[in-house]
């Protein structure tokens, strides 16, 4: 694609965006797919940009974005607003280094529950907690915990109430 865009010398003019639907768990938490659980292992997916001057080229963001943030940020690339149904953030800030105002994330998957019969999962990041709601919720620091192996729900169940 990049090479029949440079072709038709159009490569210069255009904004690529390059994005994942979903990671693979790889084994993590006994998933070898995608679309059971919502670990990070299937949630945190690659969001590239490559500008047509170049800006930016390098820069990597490490907030906690969502792929509701991707209209609100490629409209502000062009001077538009989004639409006011839209929930998304837009993400240029973060690329000159800002810090996005603390938001709750929302994921969910119904797959297990429609195909099988299993409870629906659901999660909210904020900040550093992830809770996943689940028939015994799960609650995980994920700046320490990154992997997912400790739950805390039990010993911080303040945290566990708040992200309900």
């Amino acid at each position: 694609m990049v090479q029949e865009l440079r072709n038709r010398e159009l490569l210069d003019s255009t904004l690529l965006v390059i994005v994942a639907d979903h990671g693979e768990s790889l084994g993590e938490h006994g998933e070898s797919t995608h679309g059971a659980l919502i670990y990070e292992g299937t949630q945190h997916i690659p969001w590239i940009f490559a500008m047509p001057d170049g800006r930016w080229a390098g820069t990597e963001v490490h907030e906690r974005v969502s792929q509701v943030d991707f209209l609100p940020t490629i409209l502000a690339l062009y001077g538009l607003e989004p639409p006011t149904i839209c929930s998304g953030a837009n993400l240029l800030p973060c690329l000159d280094g800002a810090p996005l105002p603390e938001r709750a994330i929302y994921i969910e998957s119904e797959y297990c529950s429609l195909n099988y019969g299993w409870a629906p999962l659901a999660s909210v990041l904020r900040g550093k907690w992830k809770l996943i709601s689940a028939p015994t919720p799960e609650l995980y620091d994920l700046d320490a915990d990154p992997q997912e192996e400790n739950n805390l729900a039990a010993q911080h169940p303040d945290a566990v109430d708040s992200l309900l």
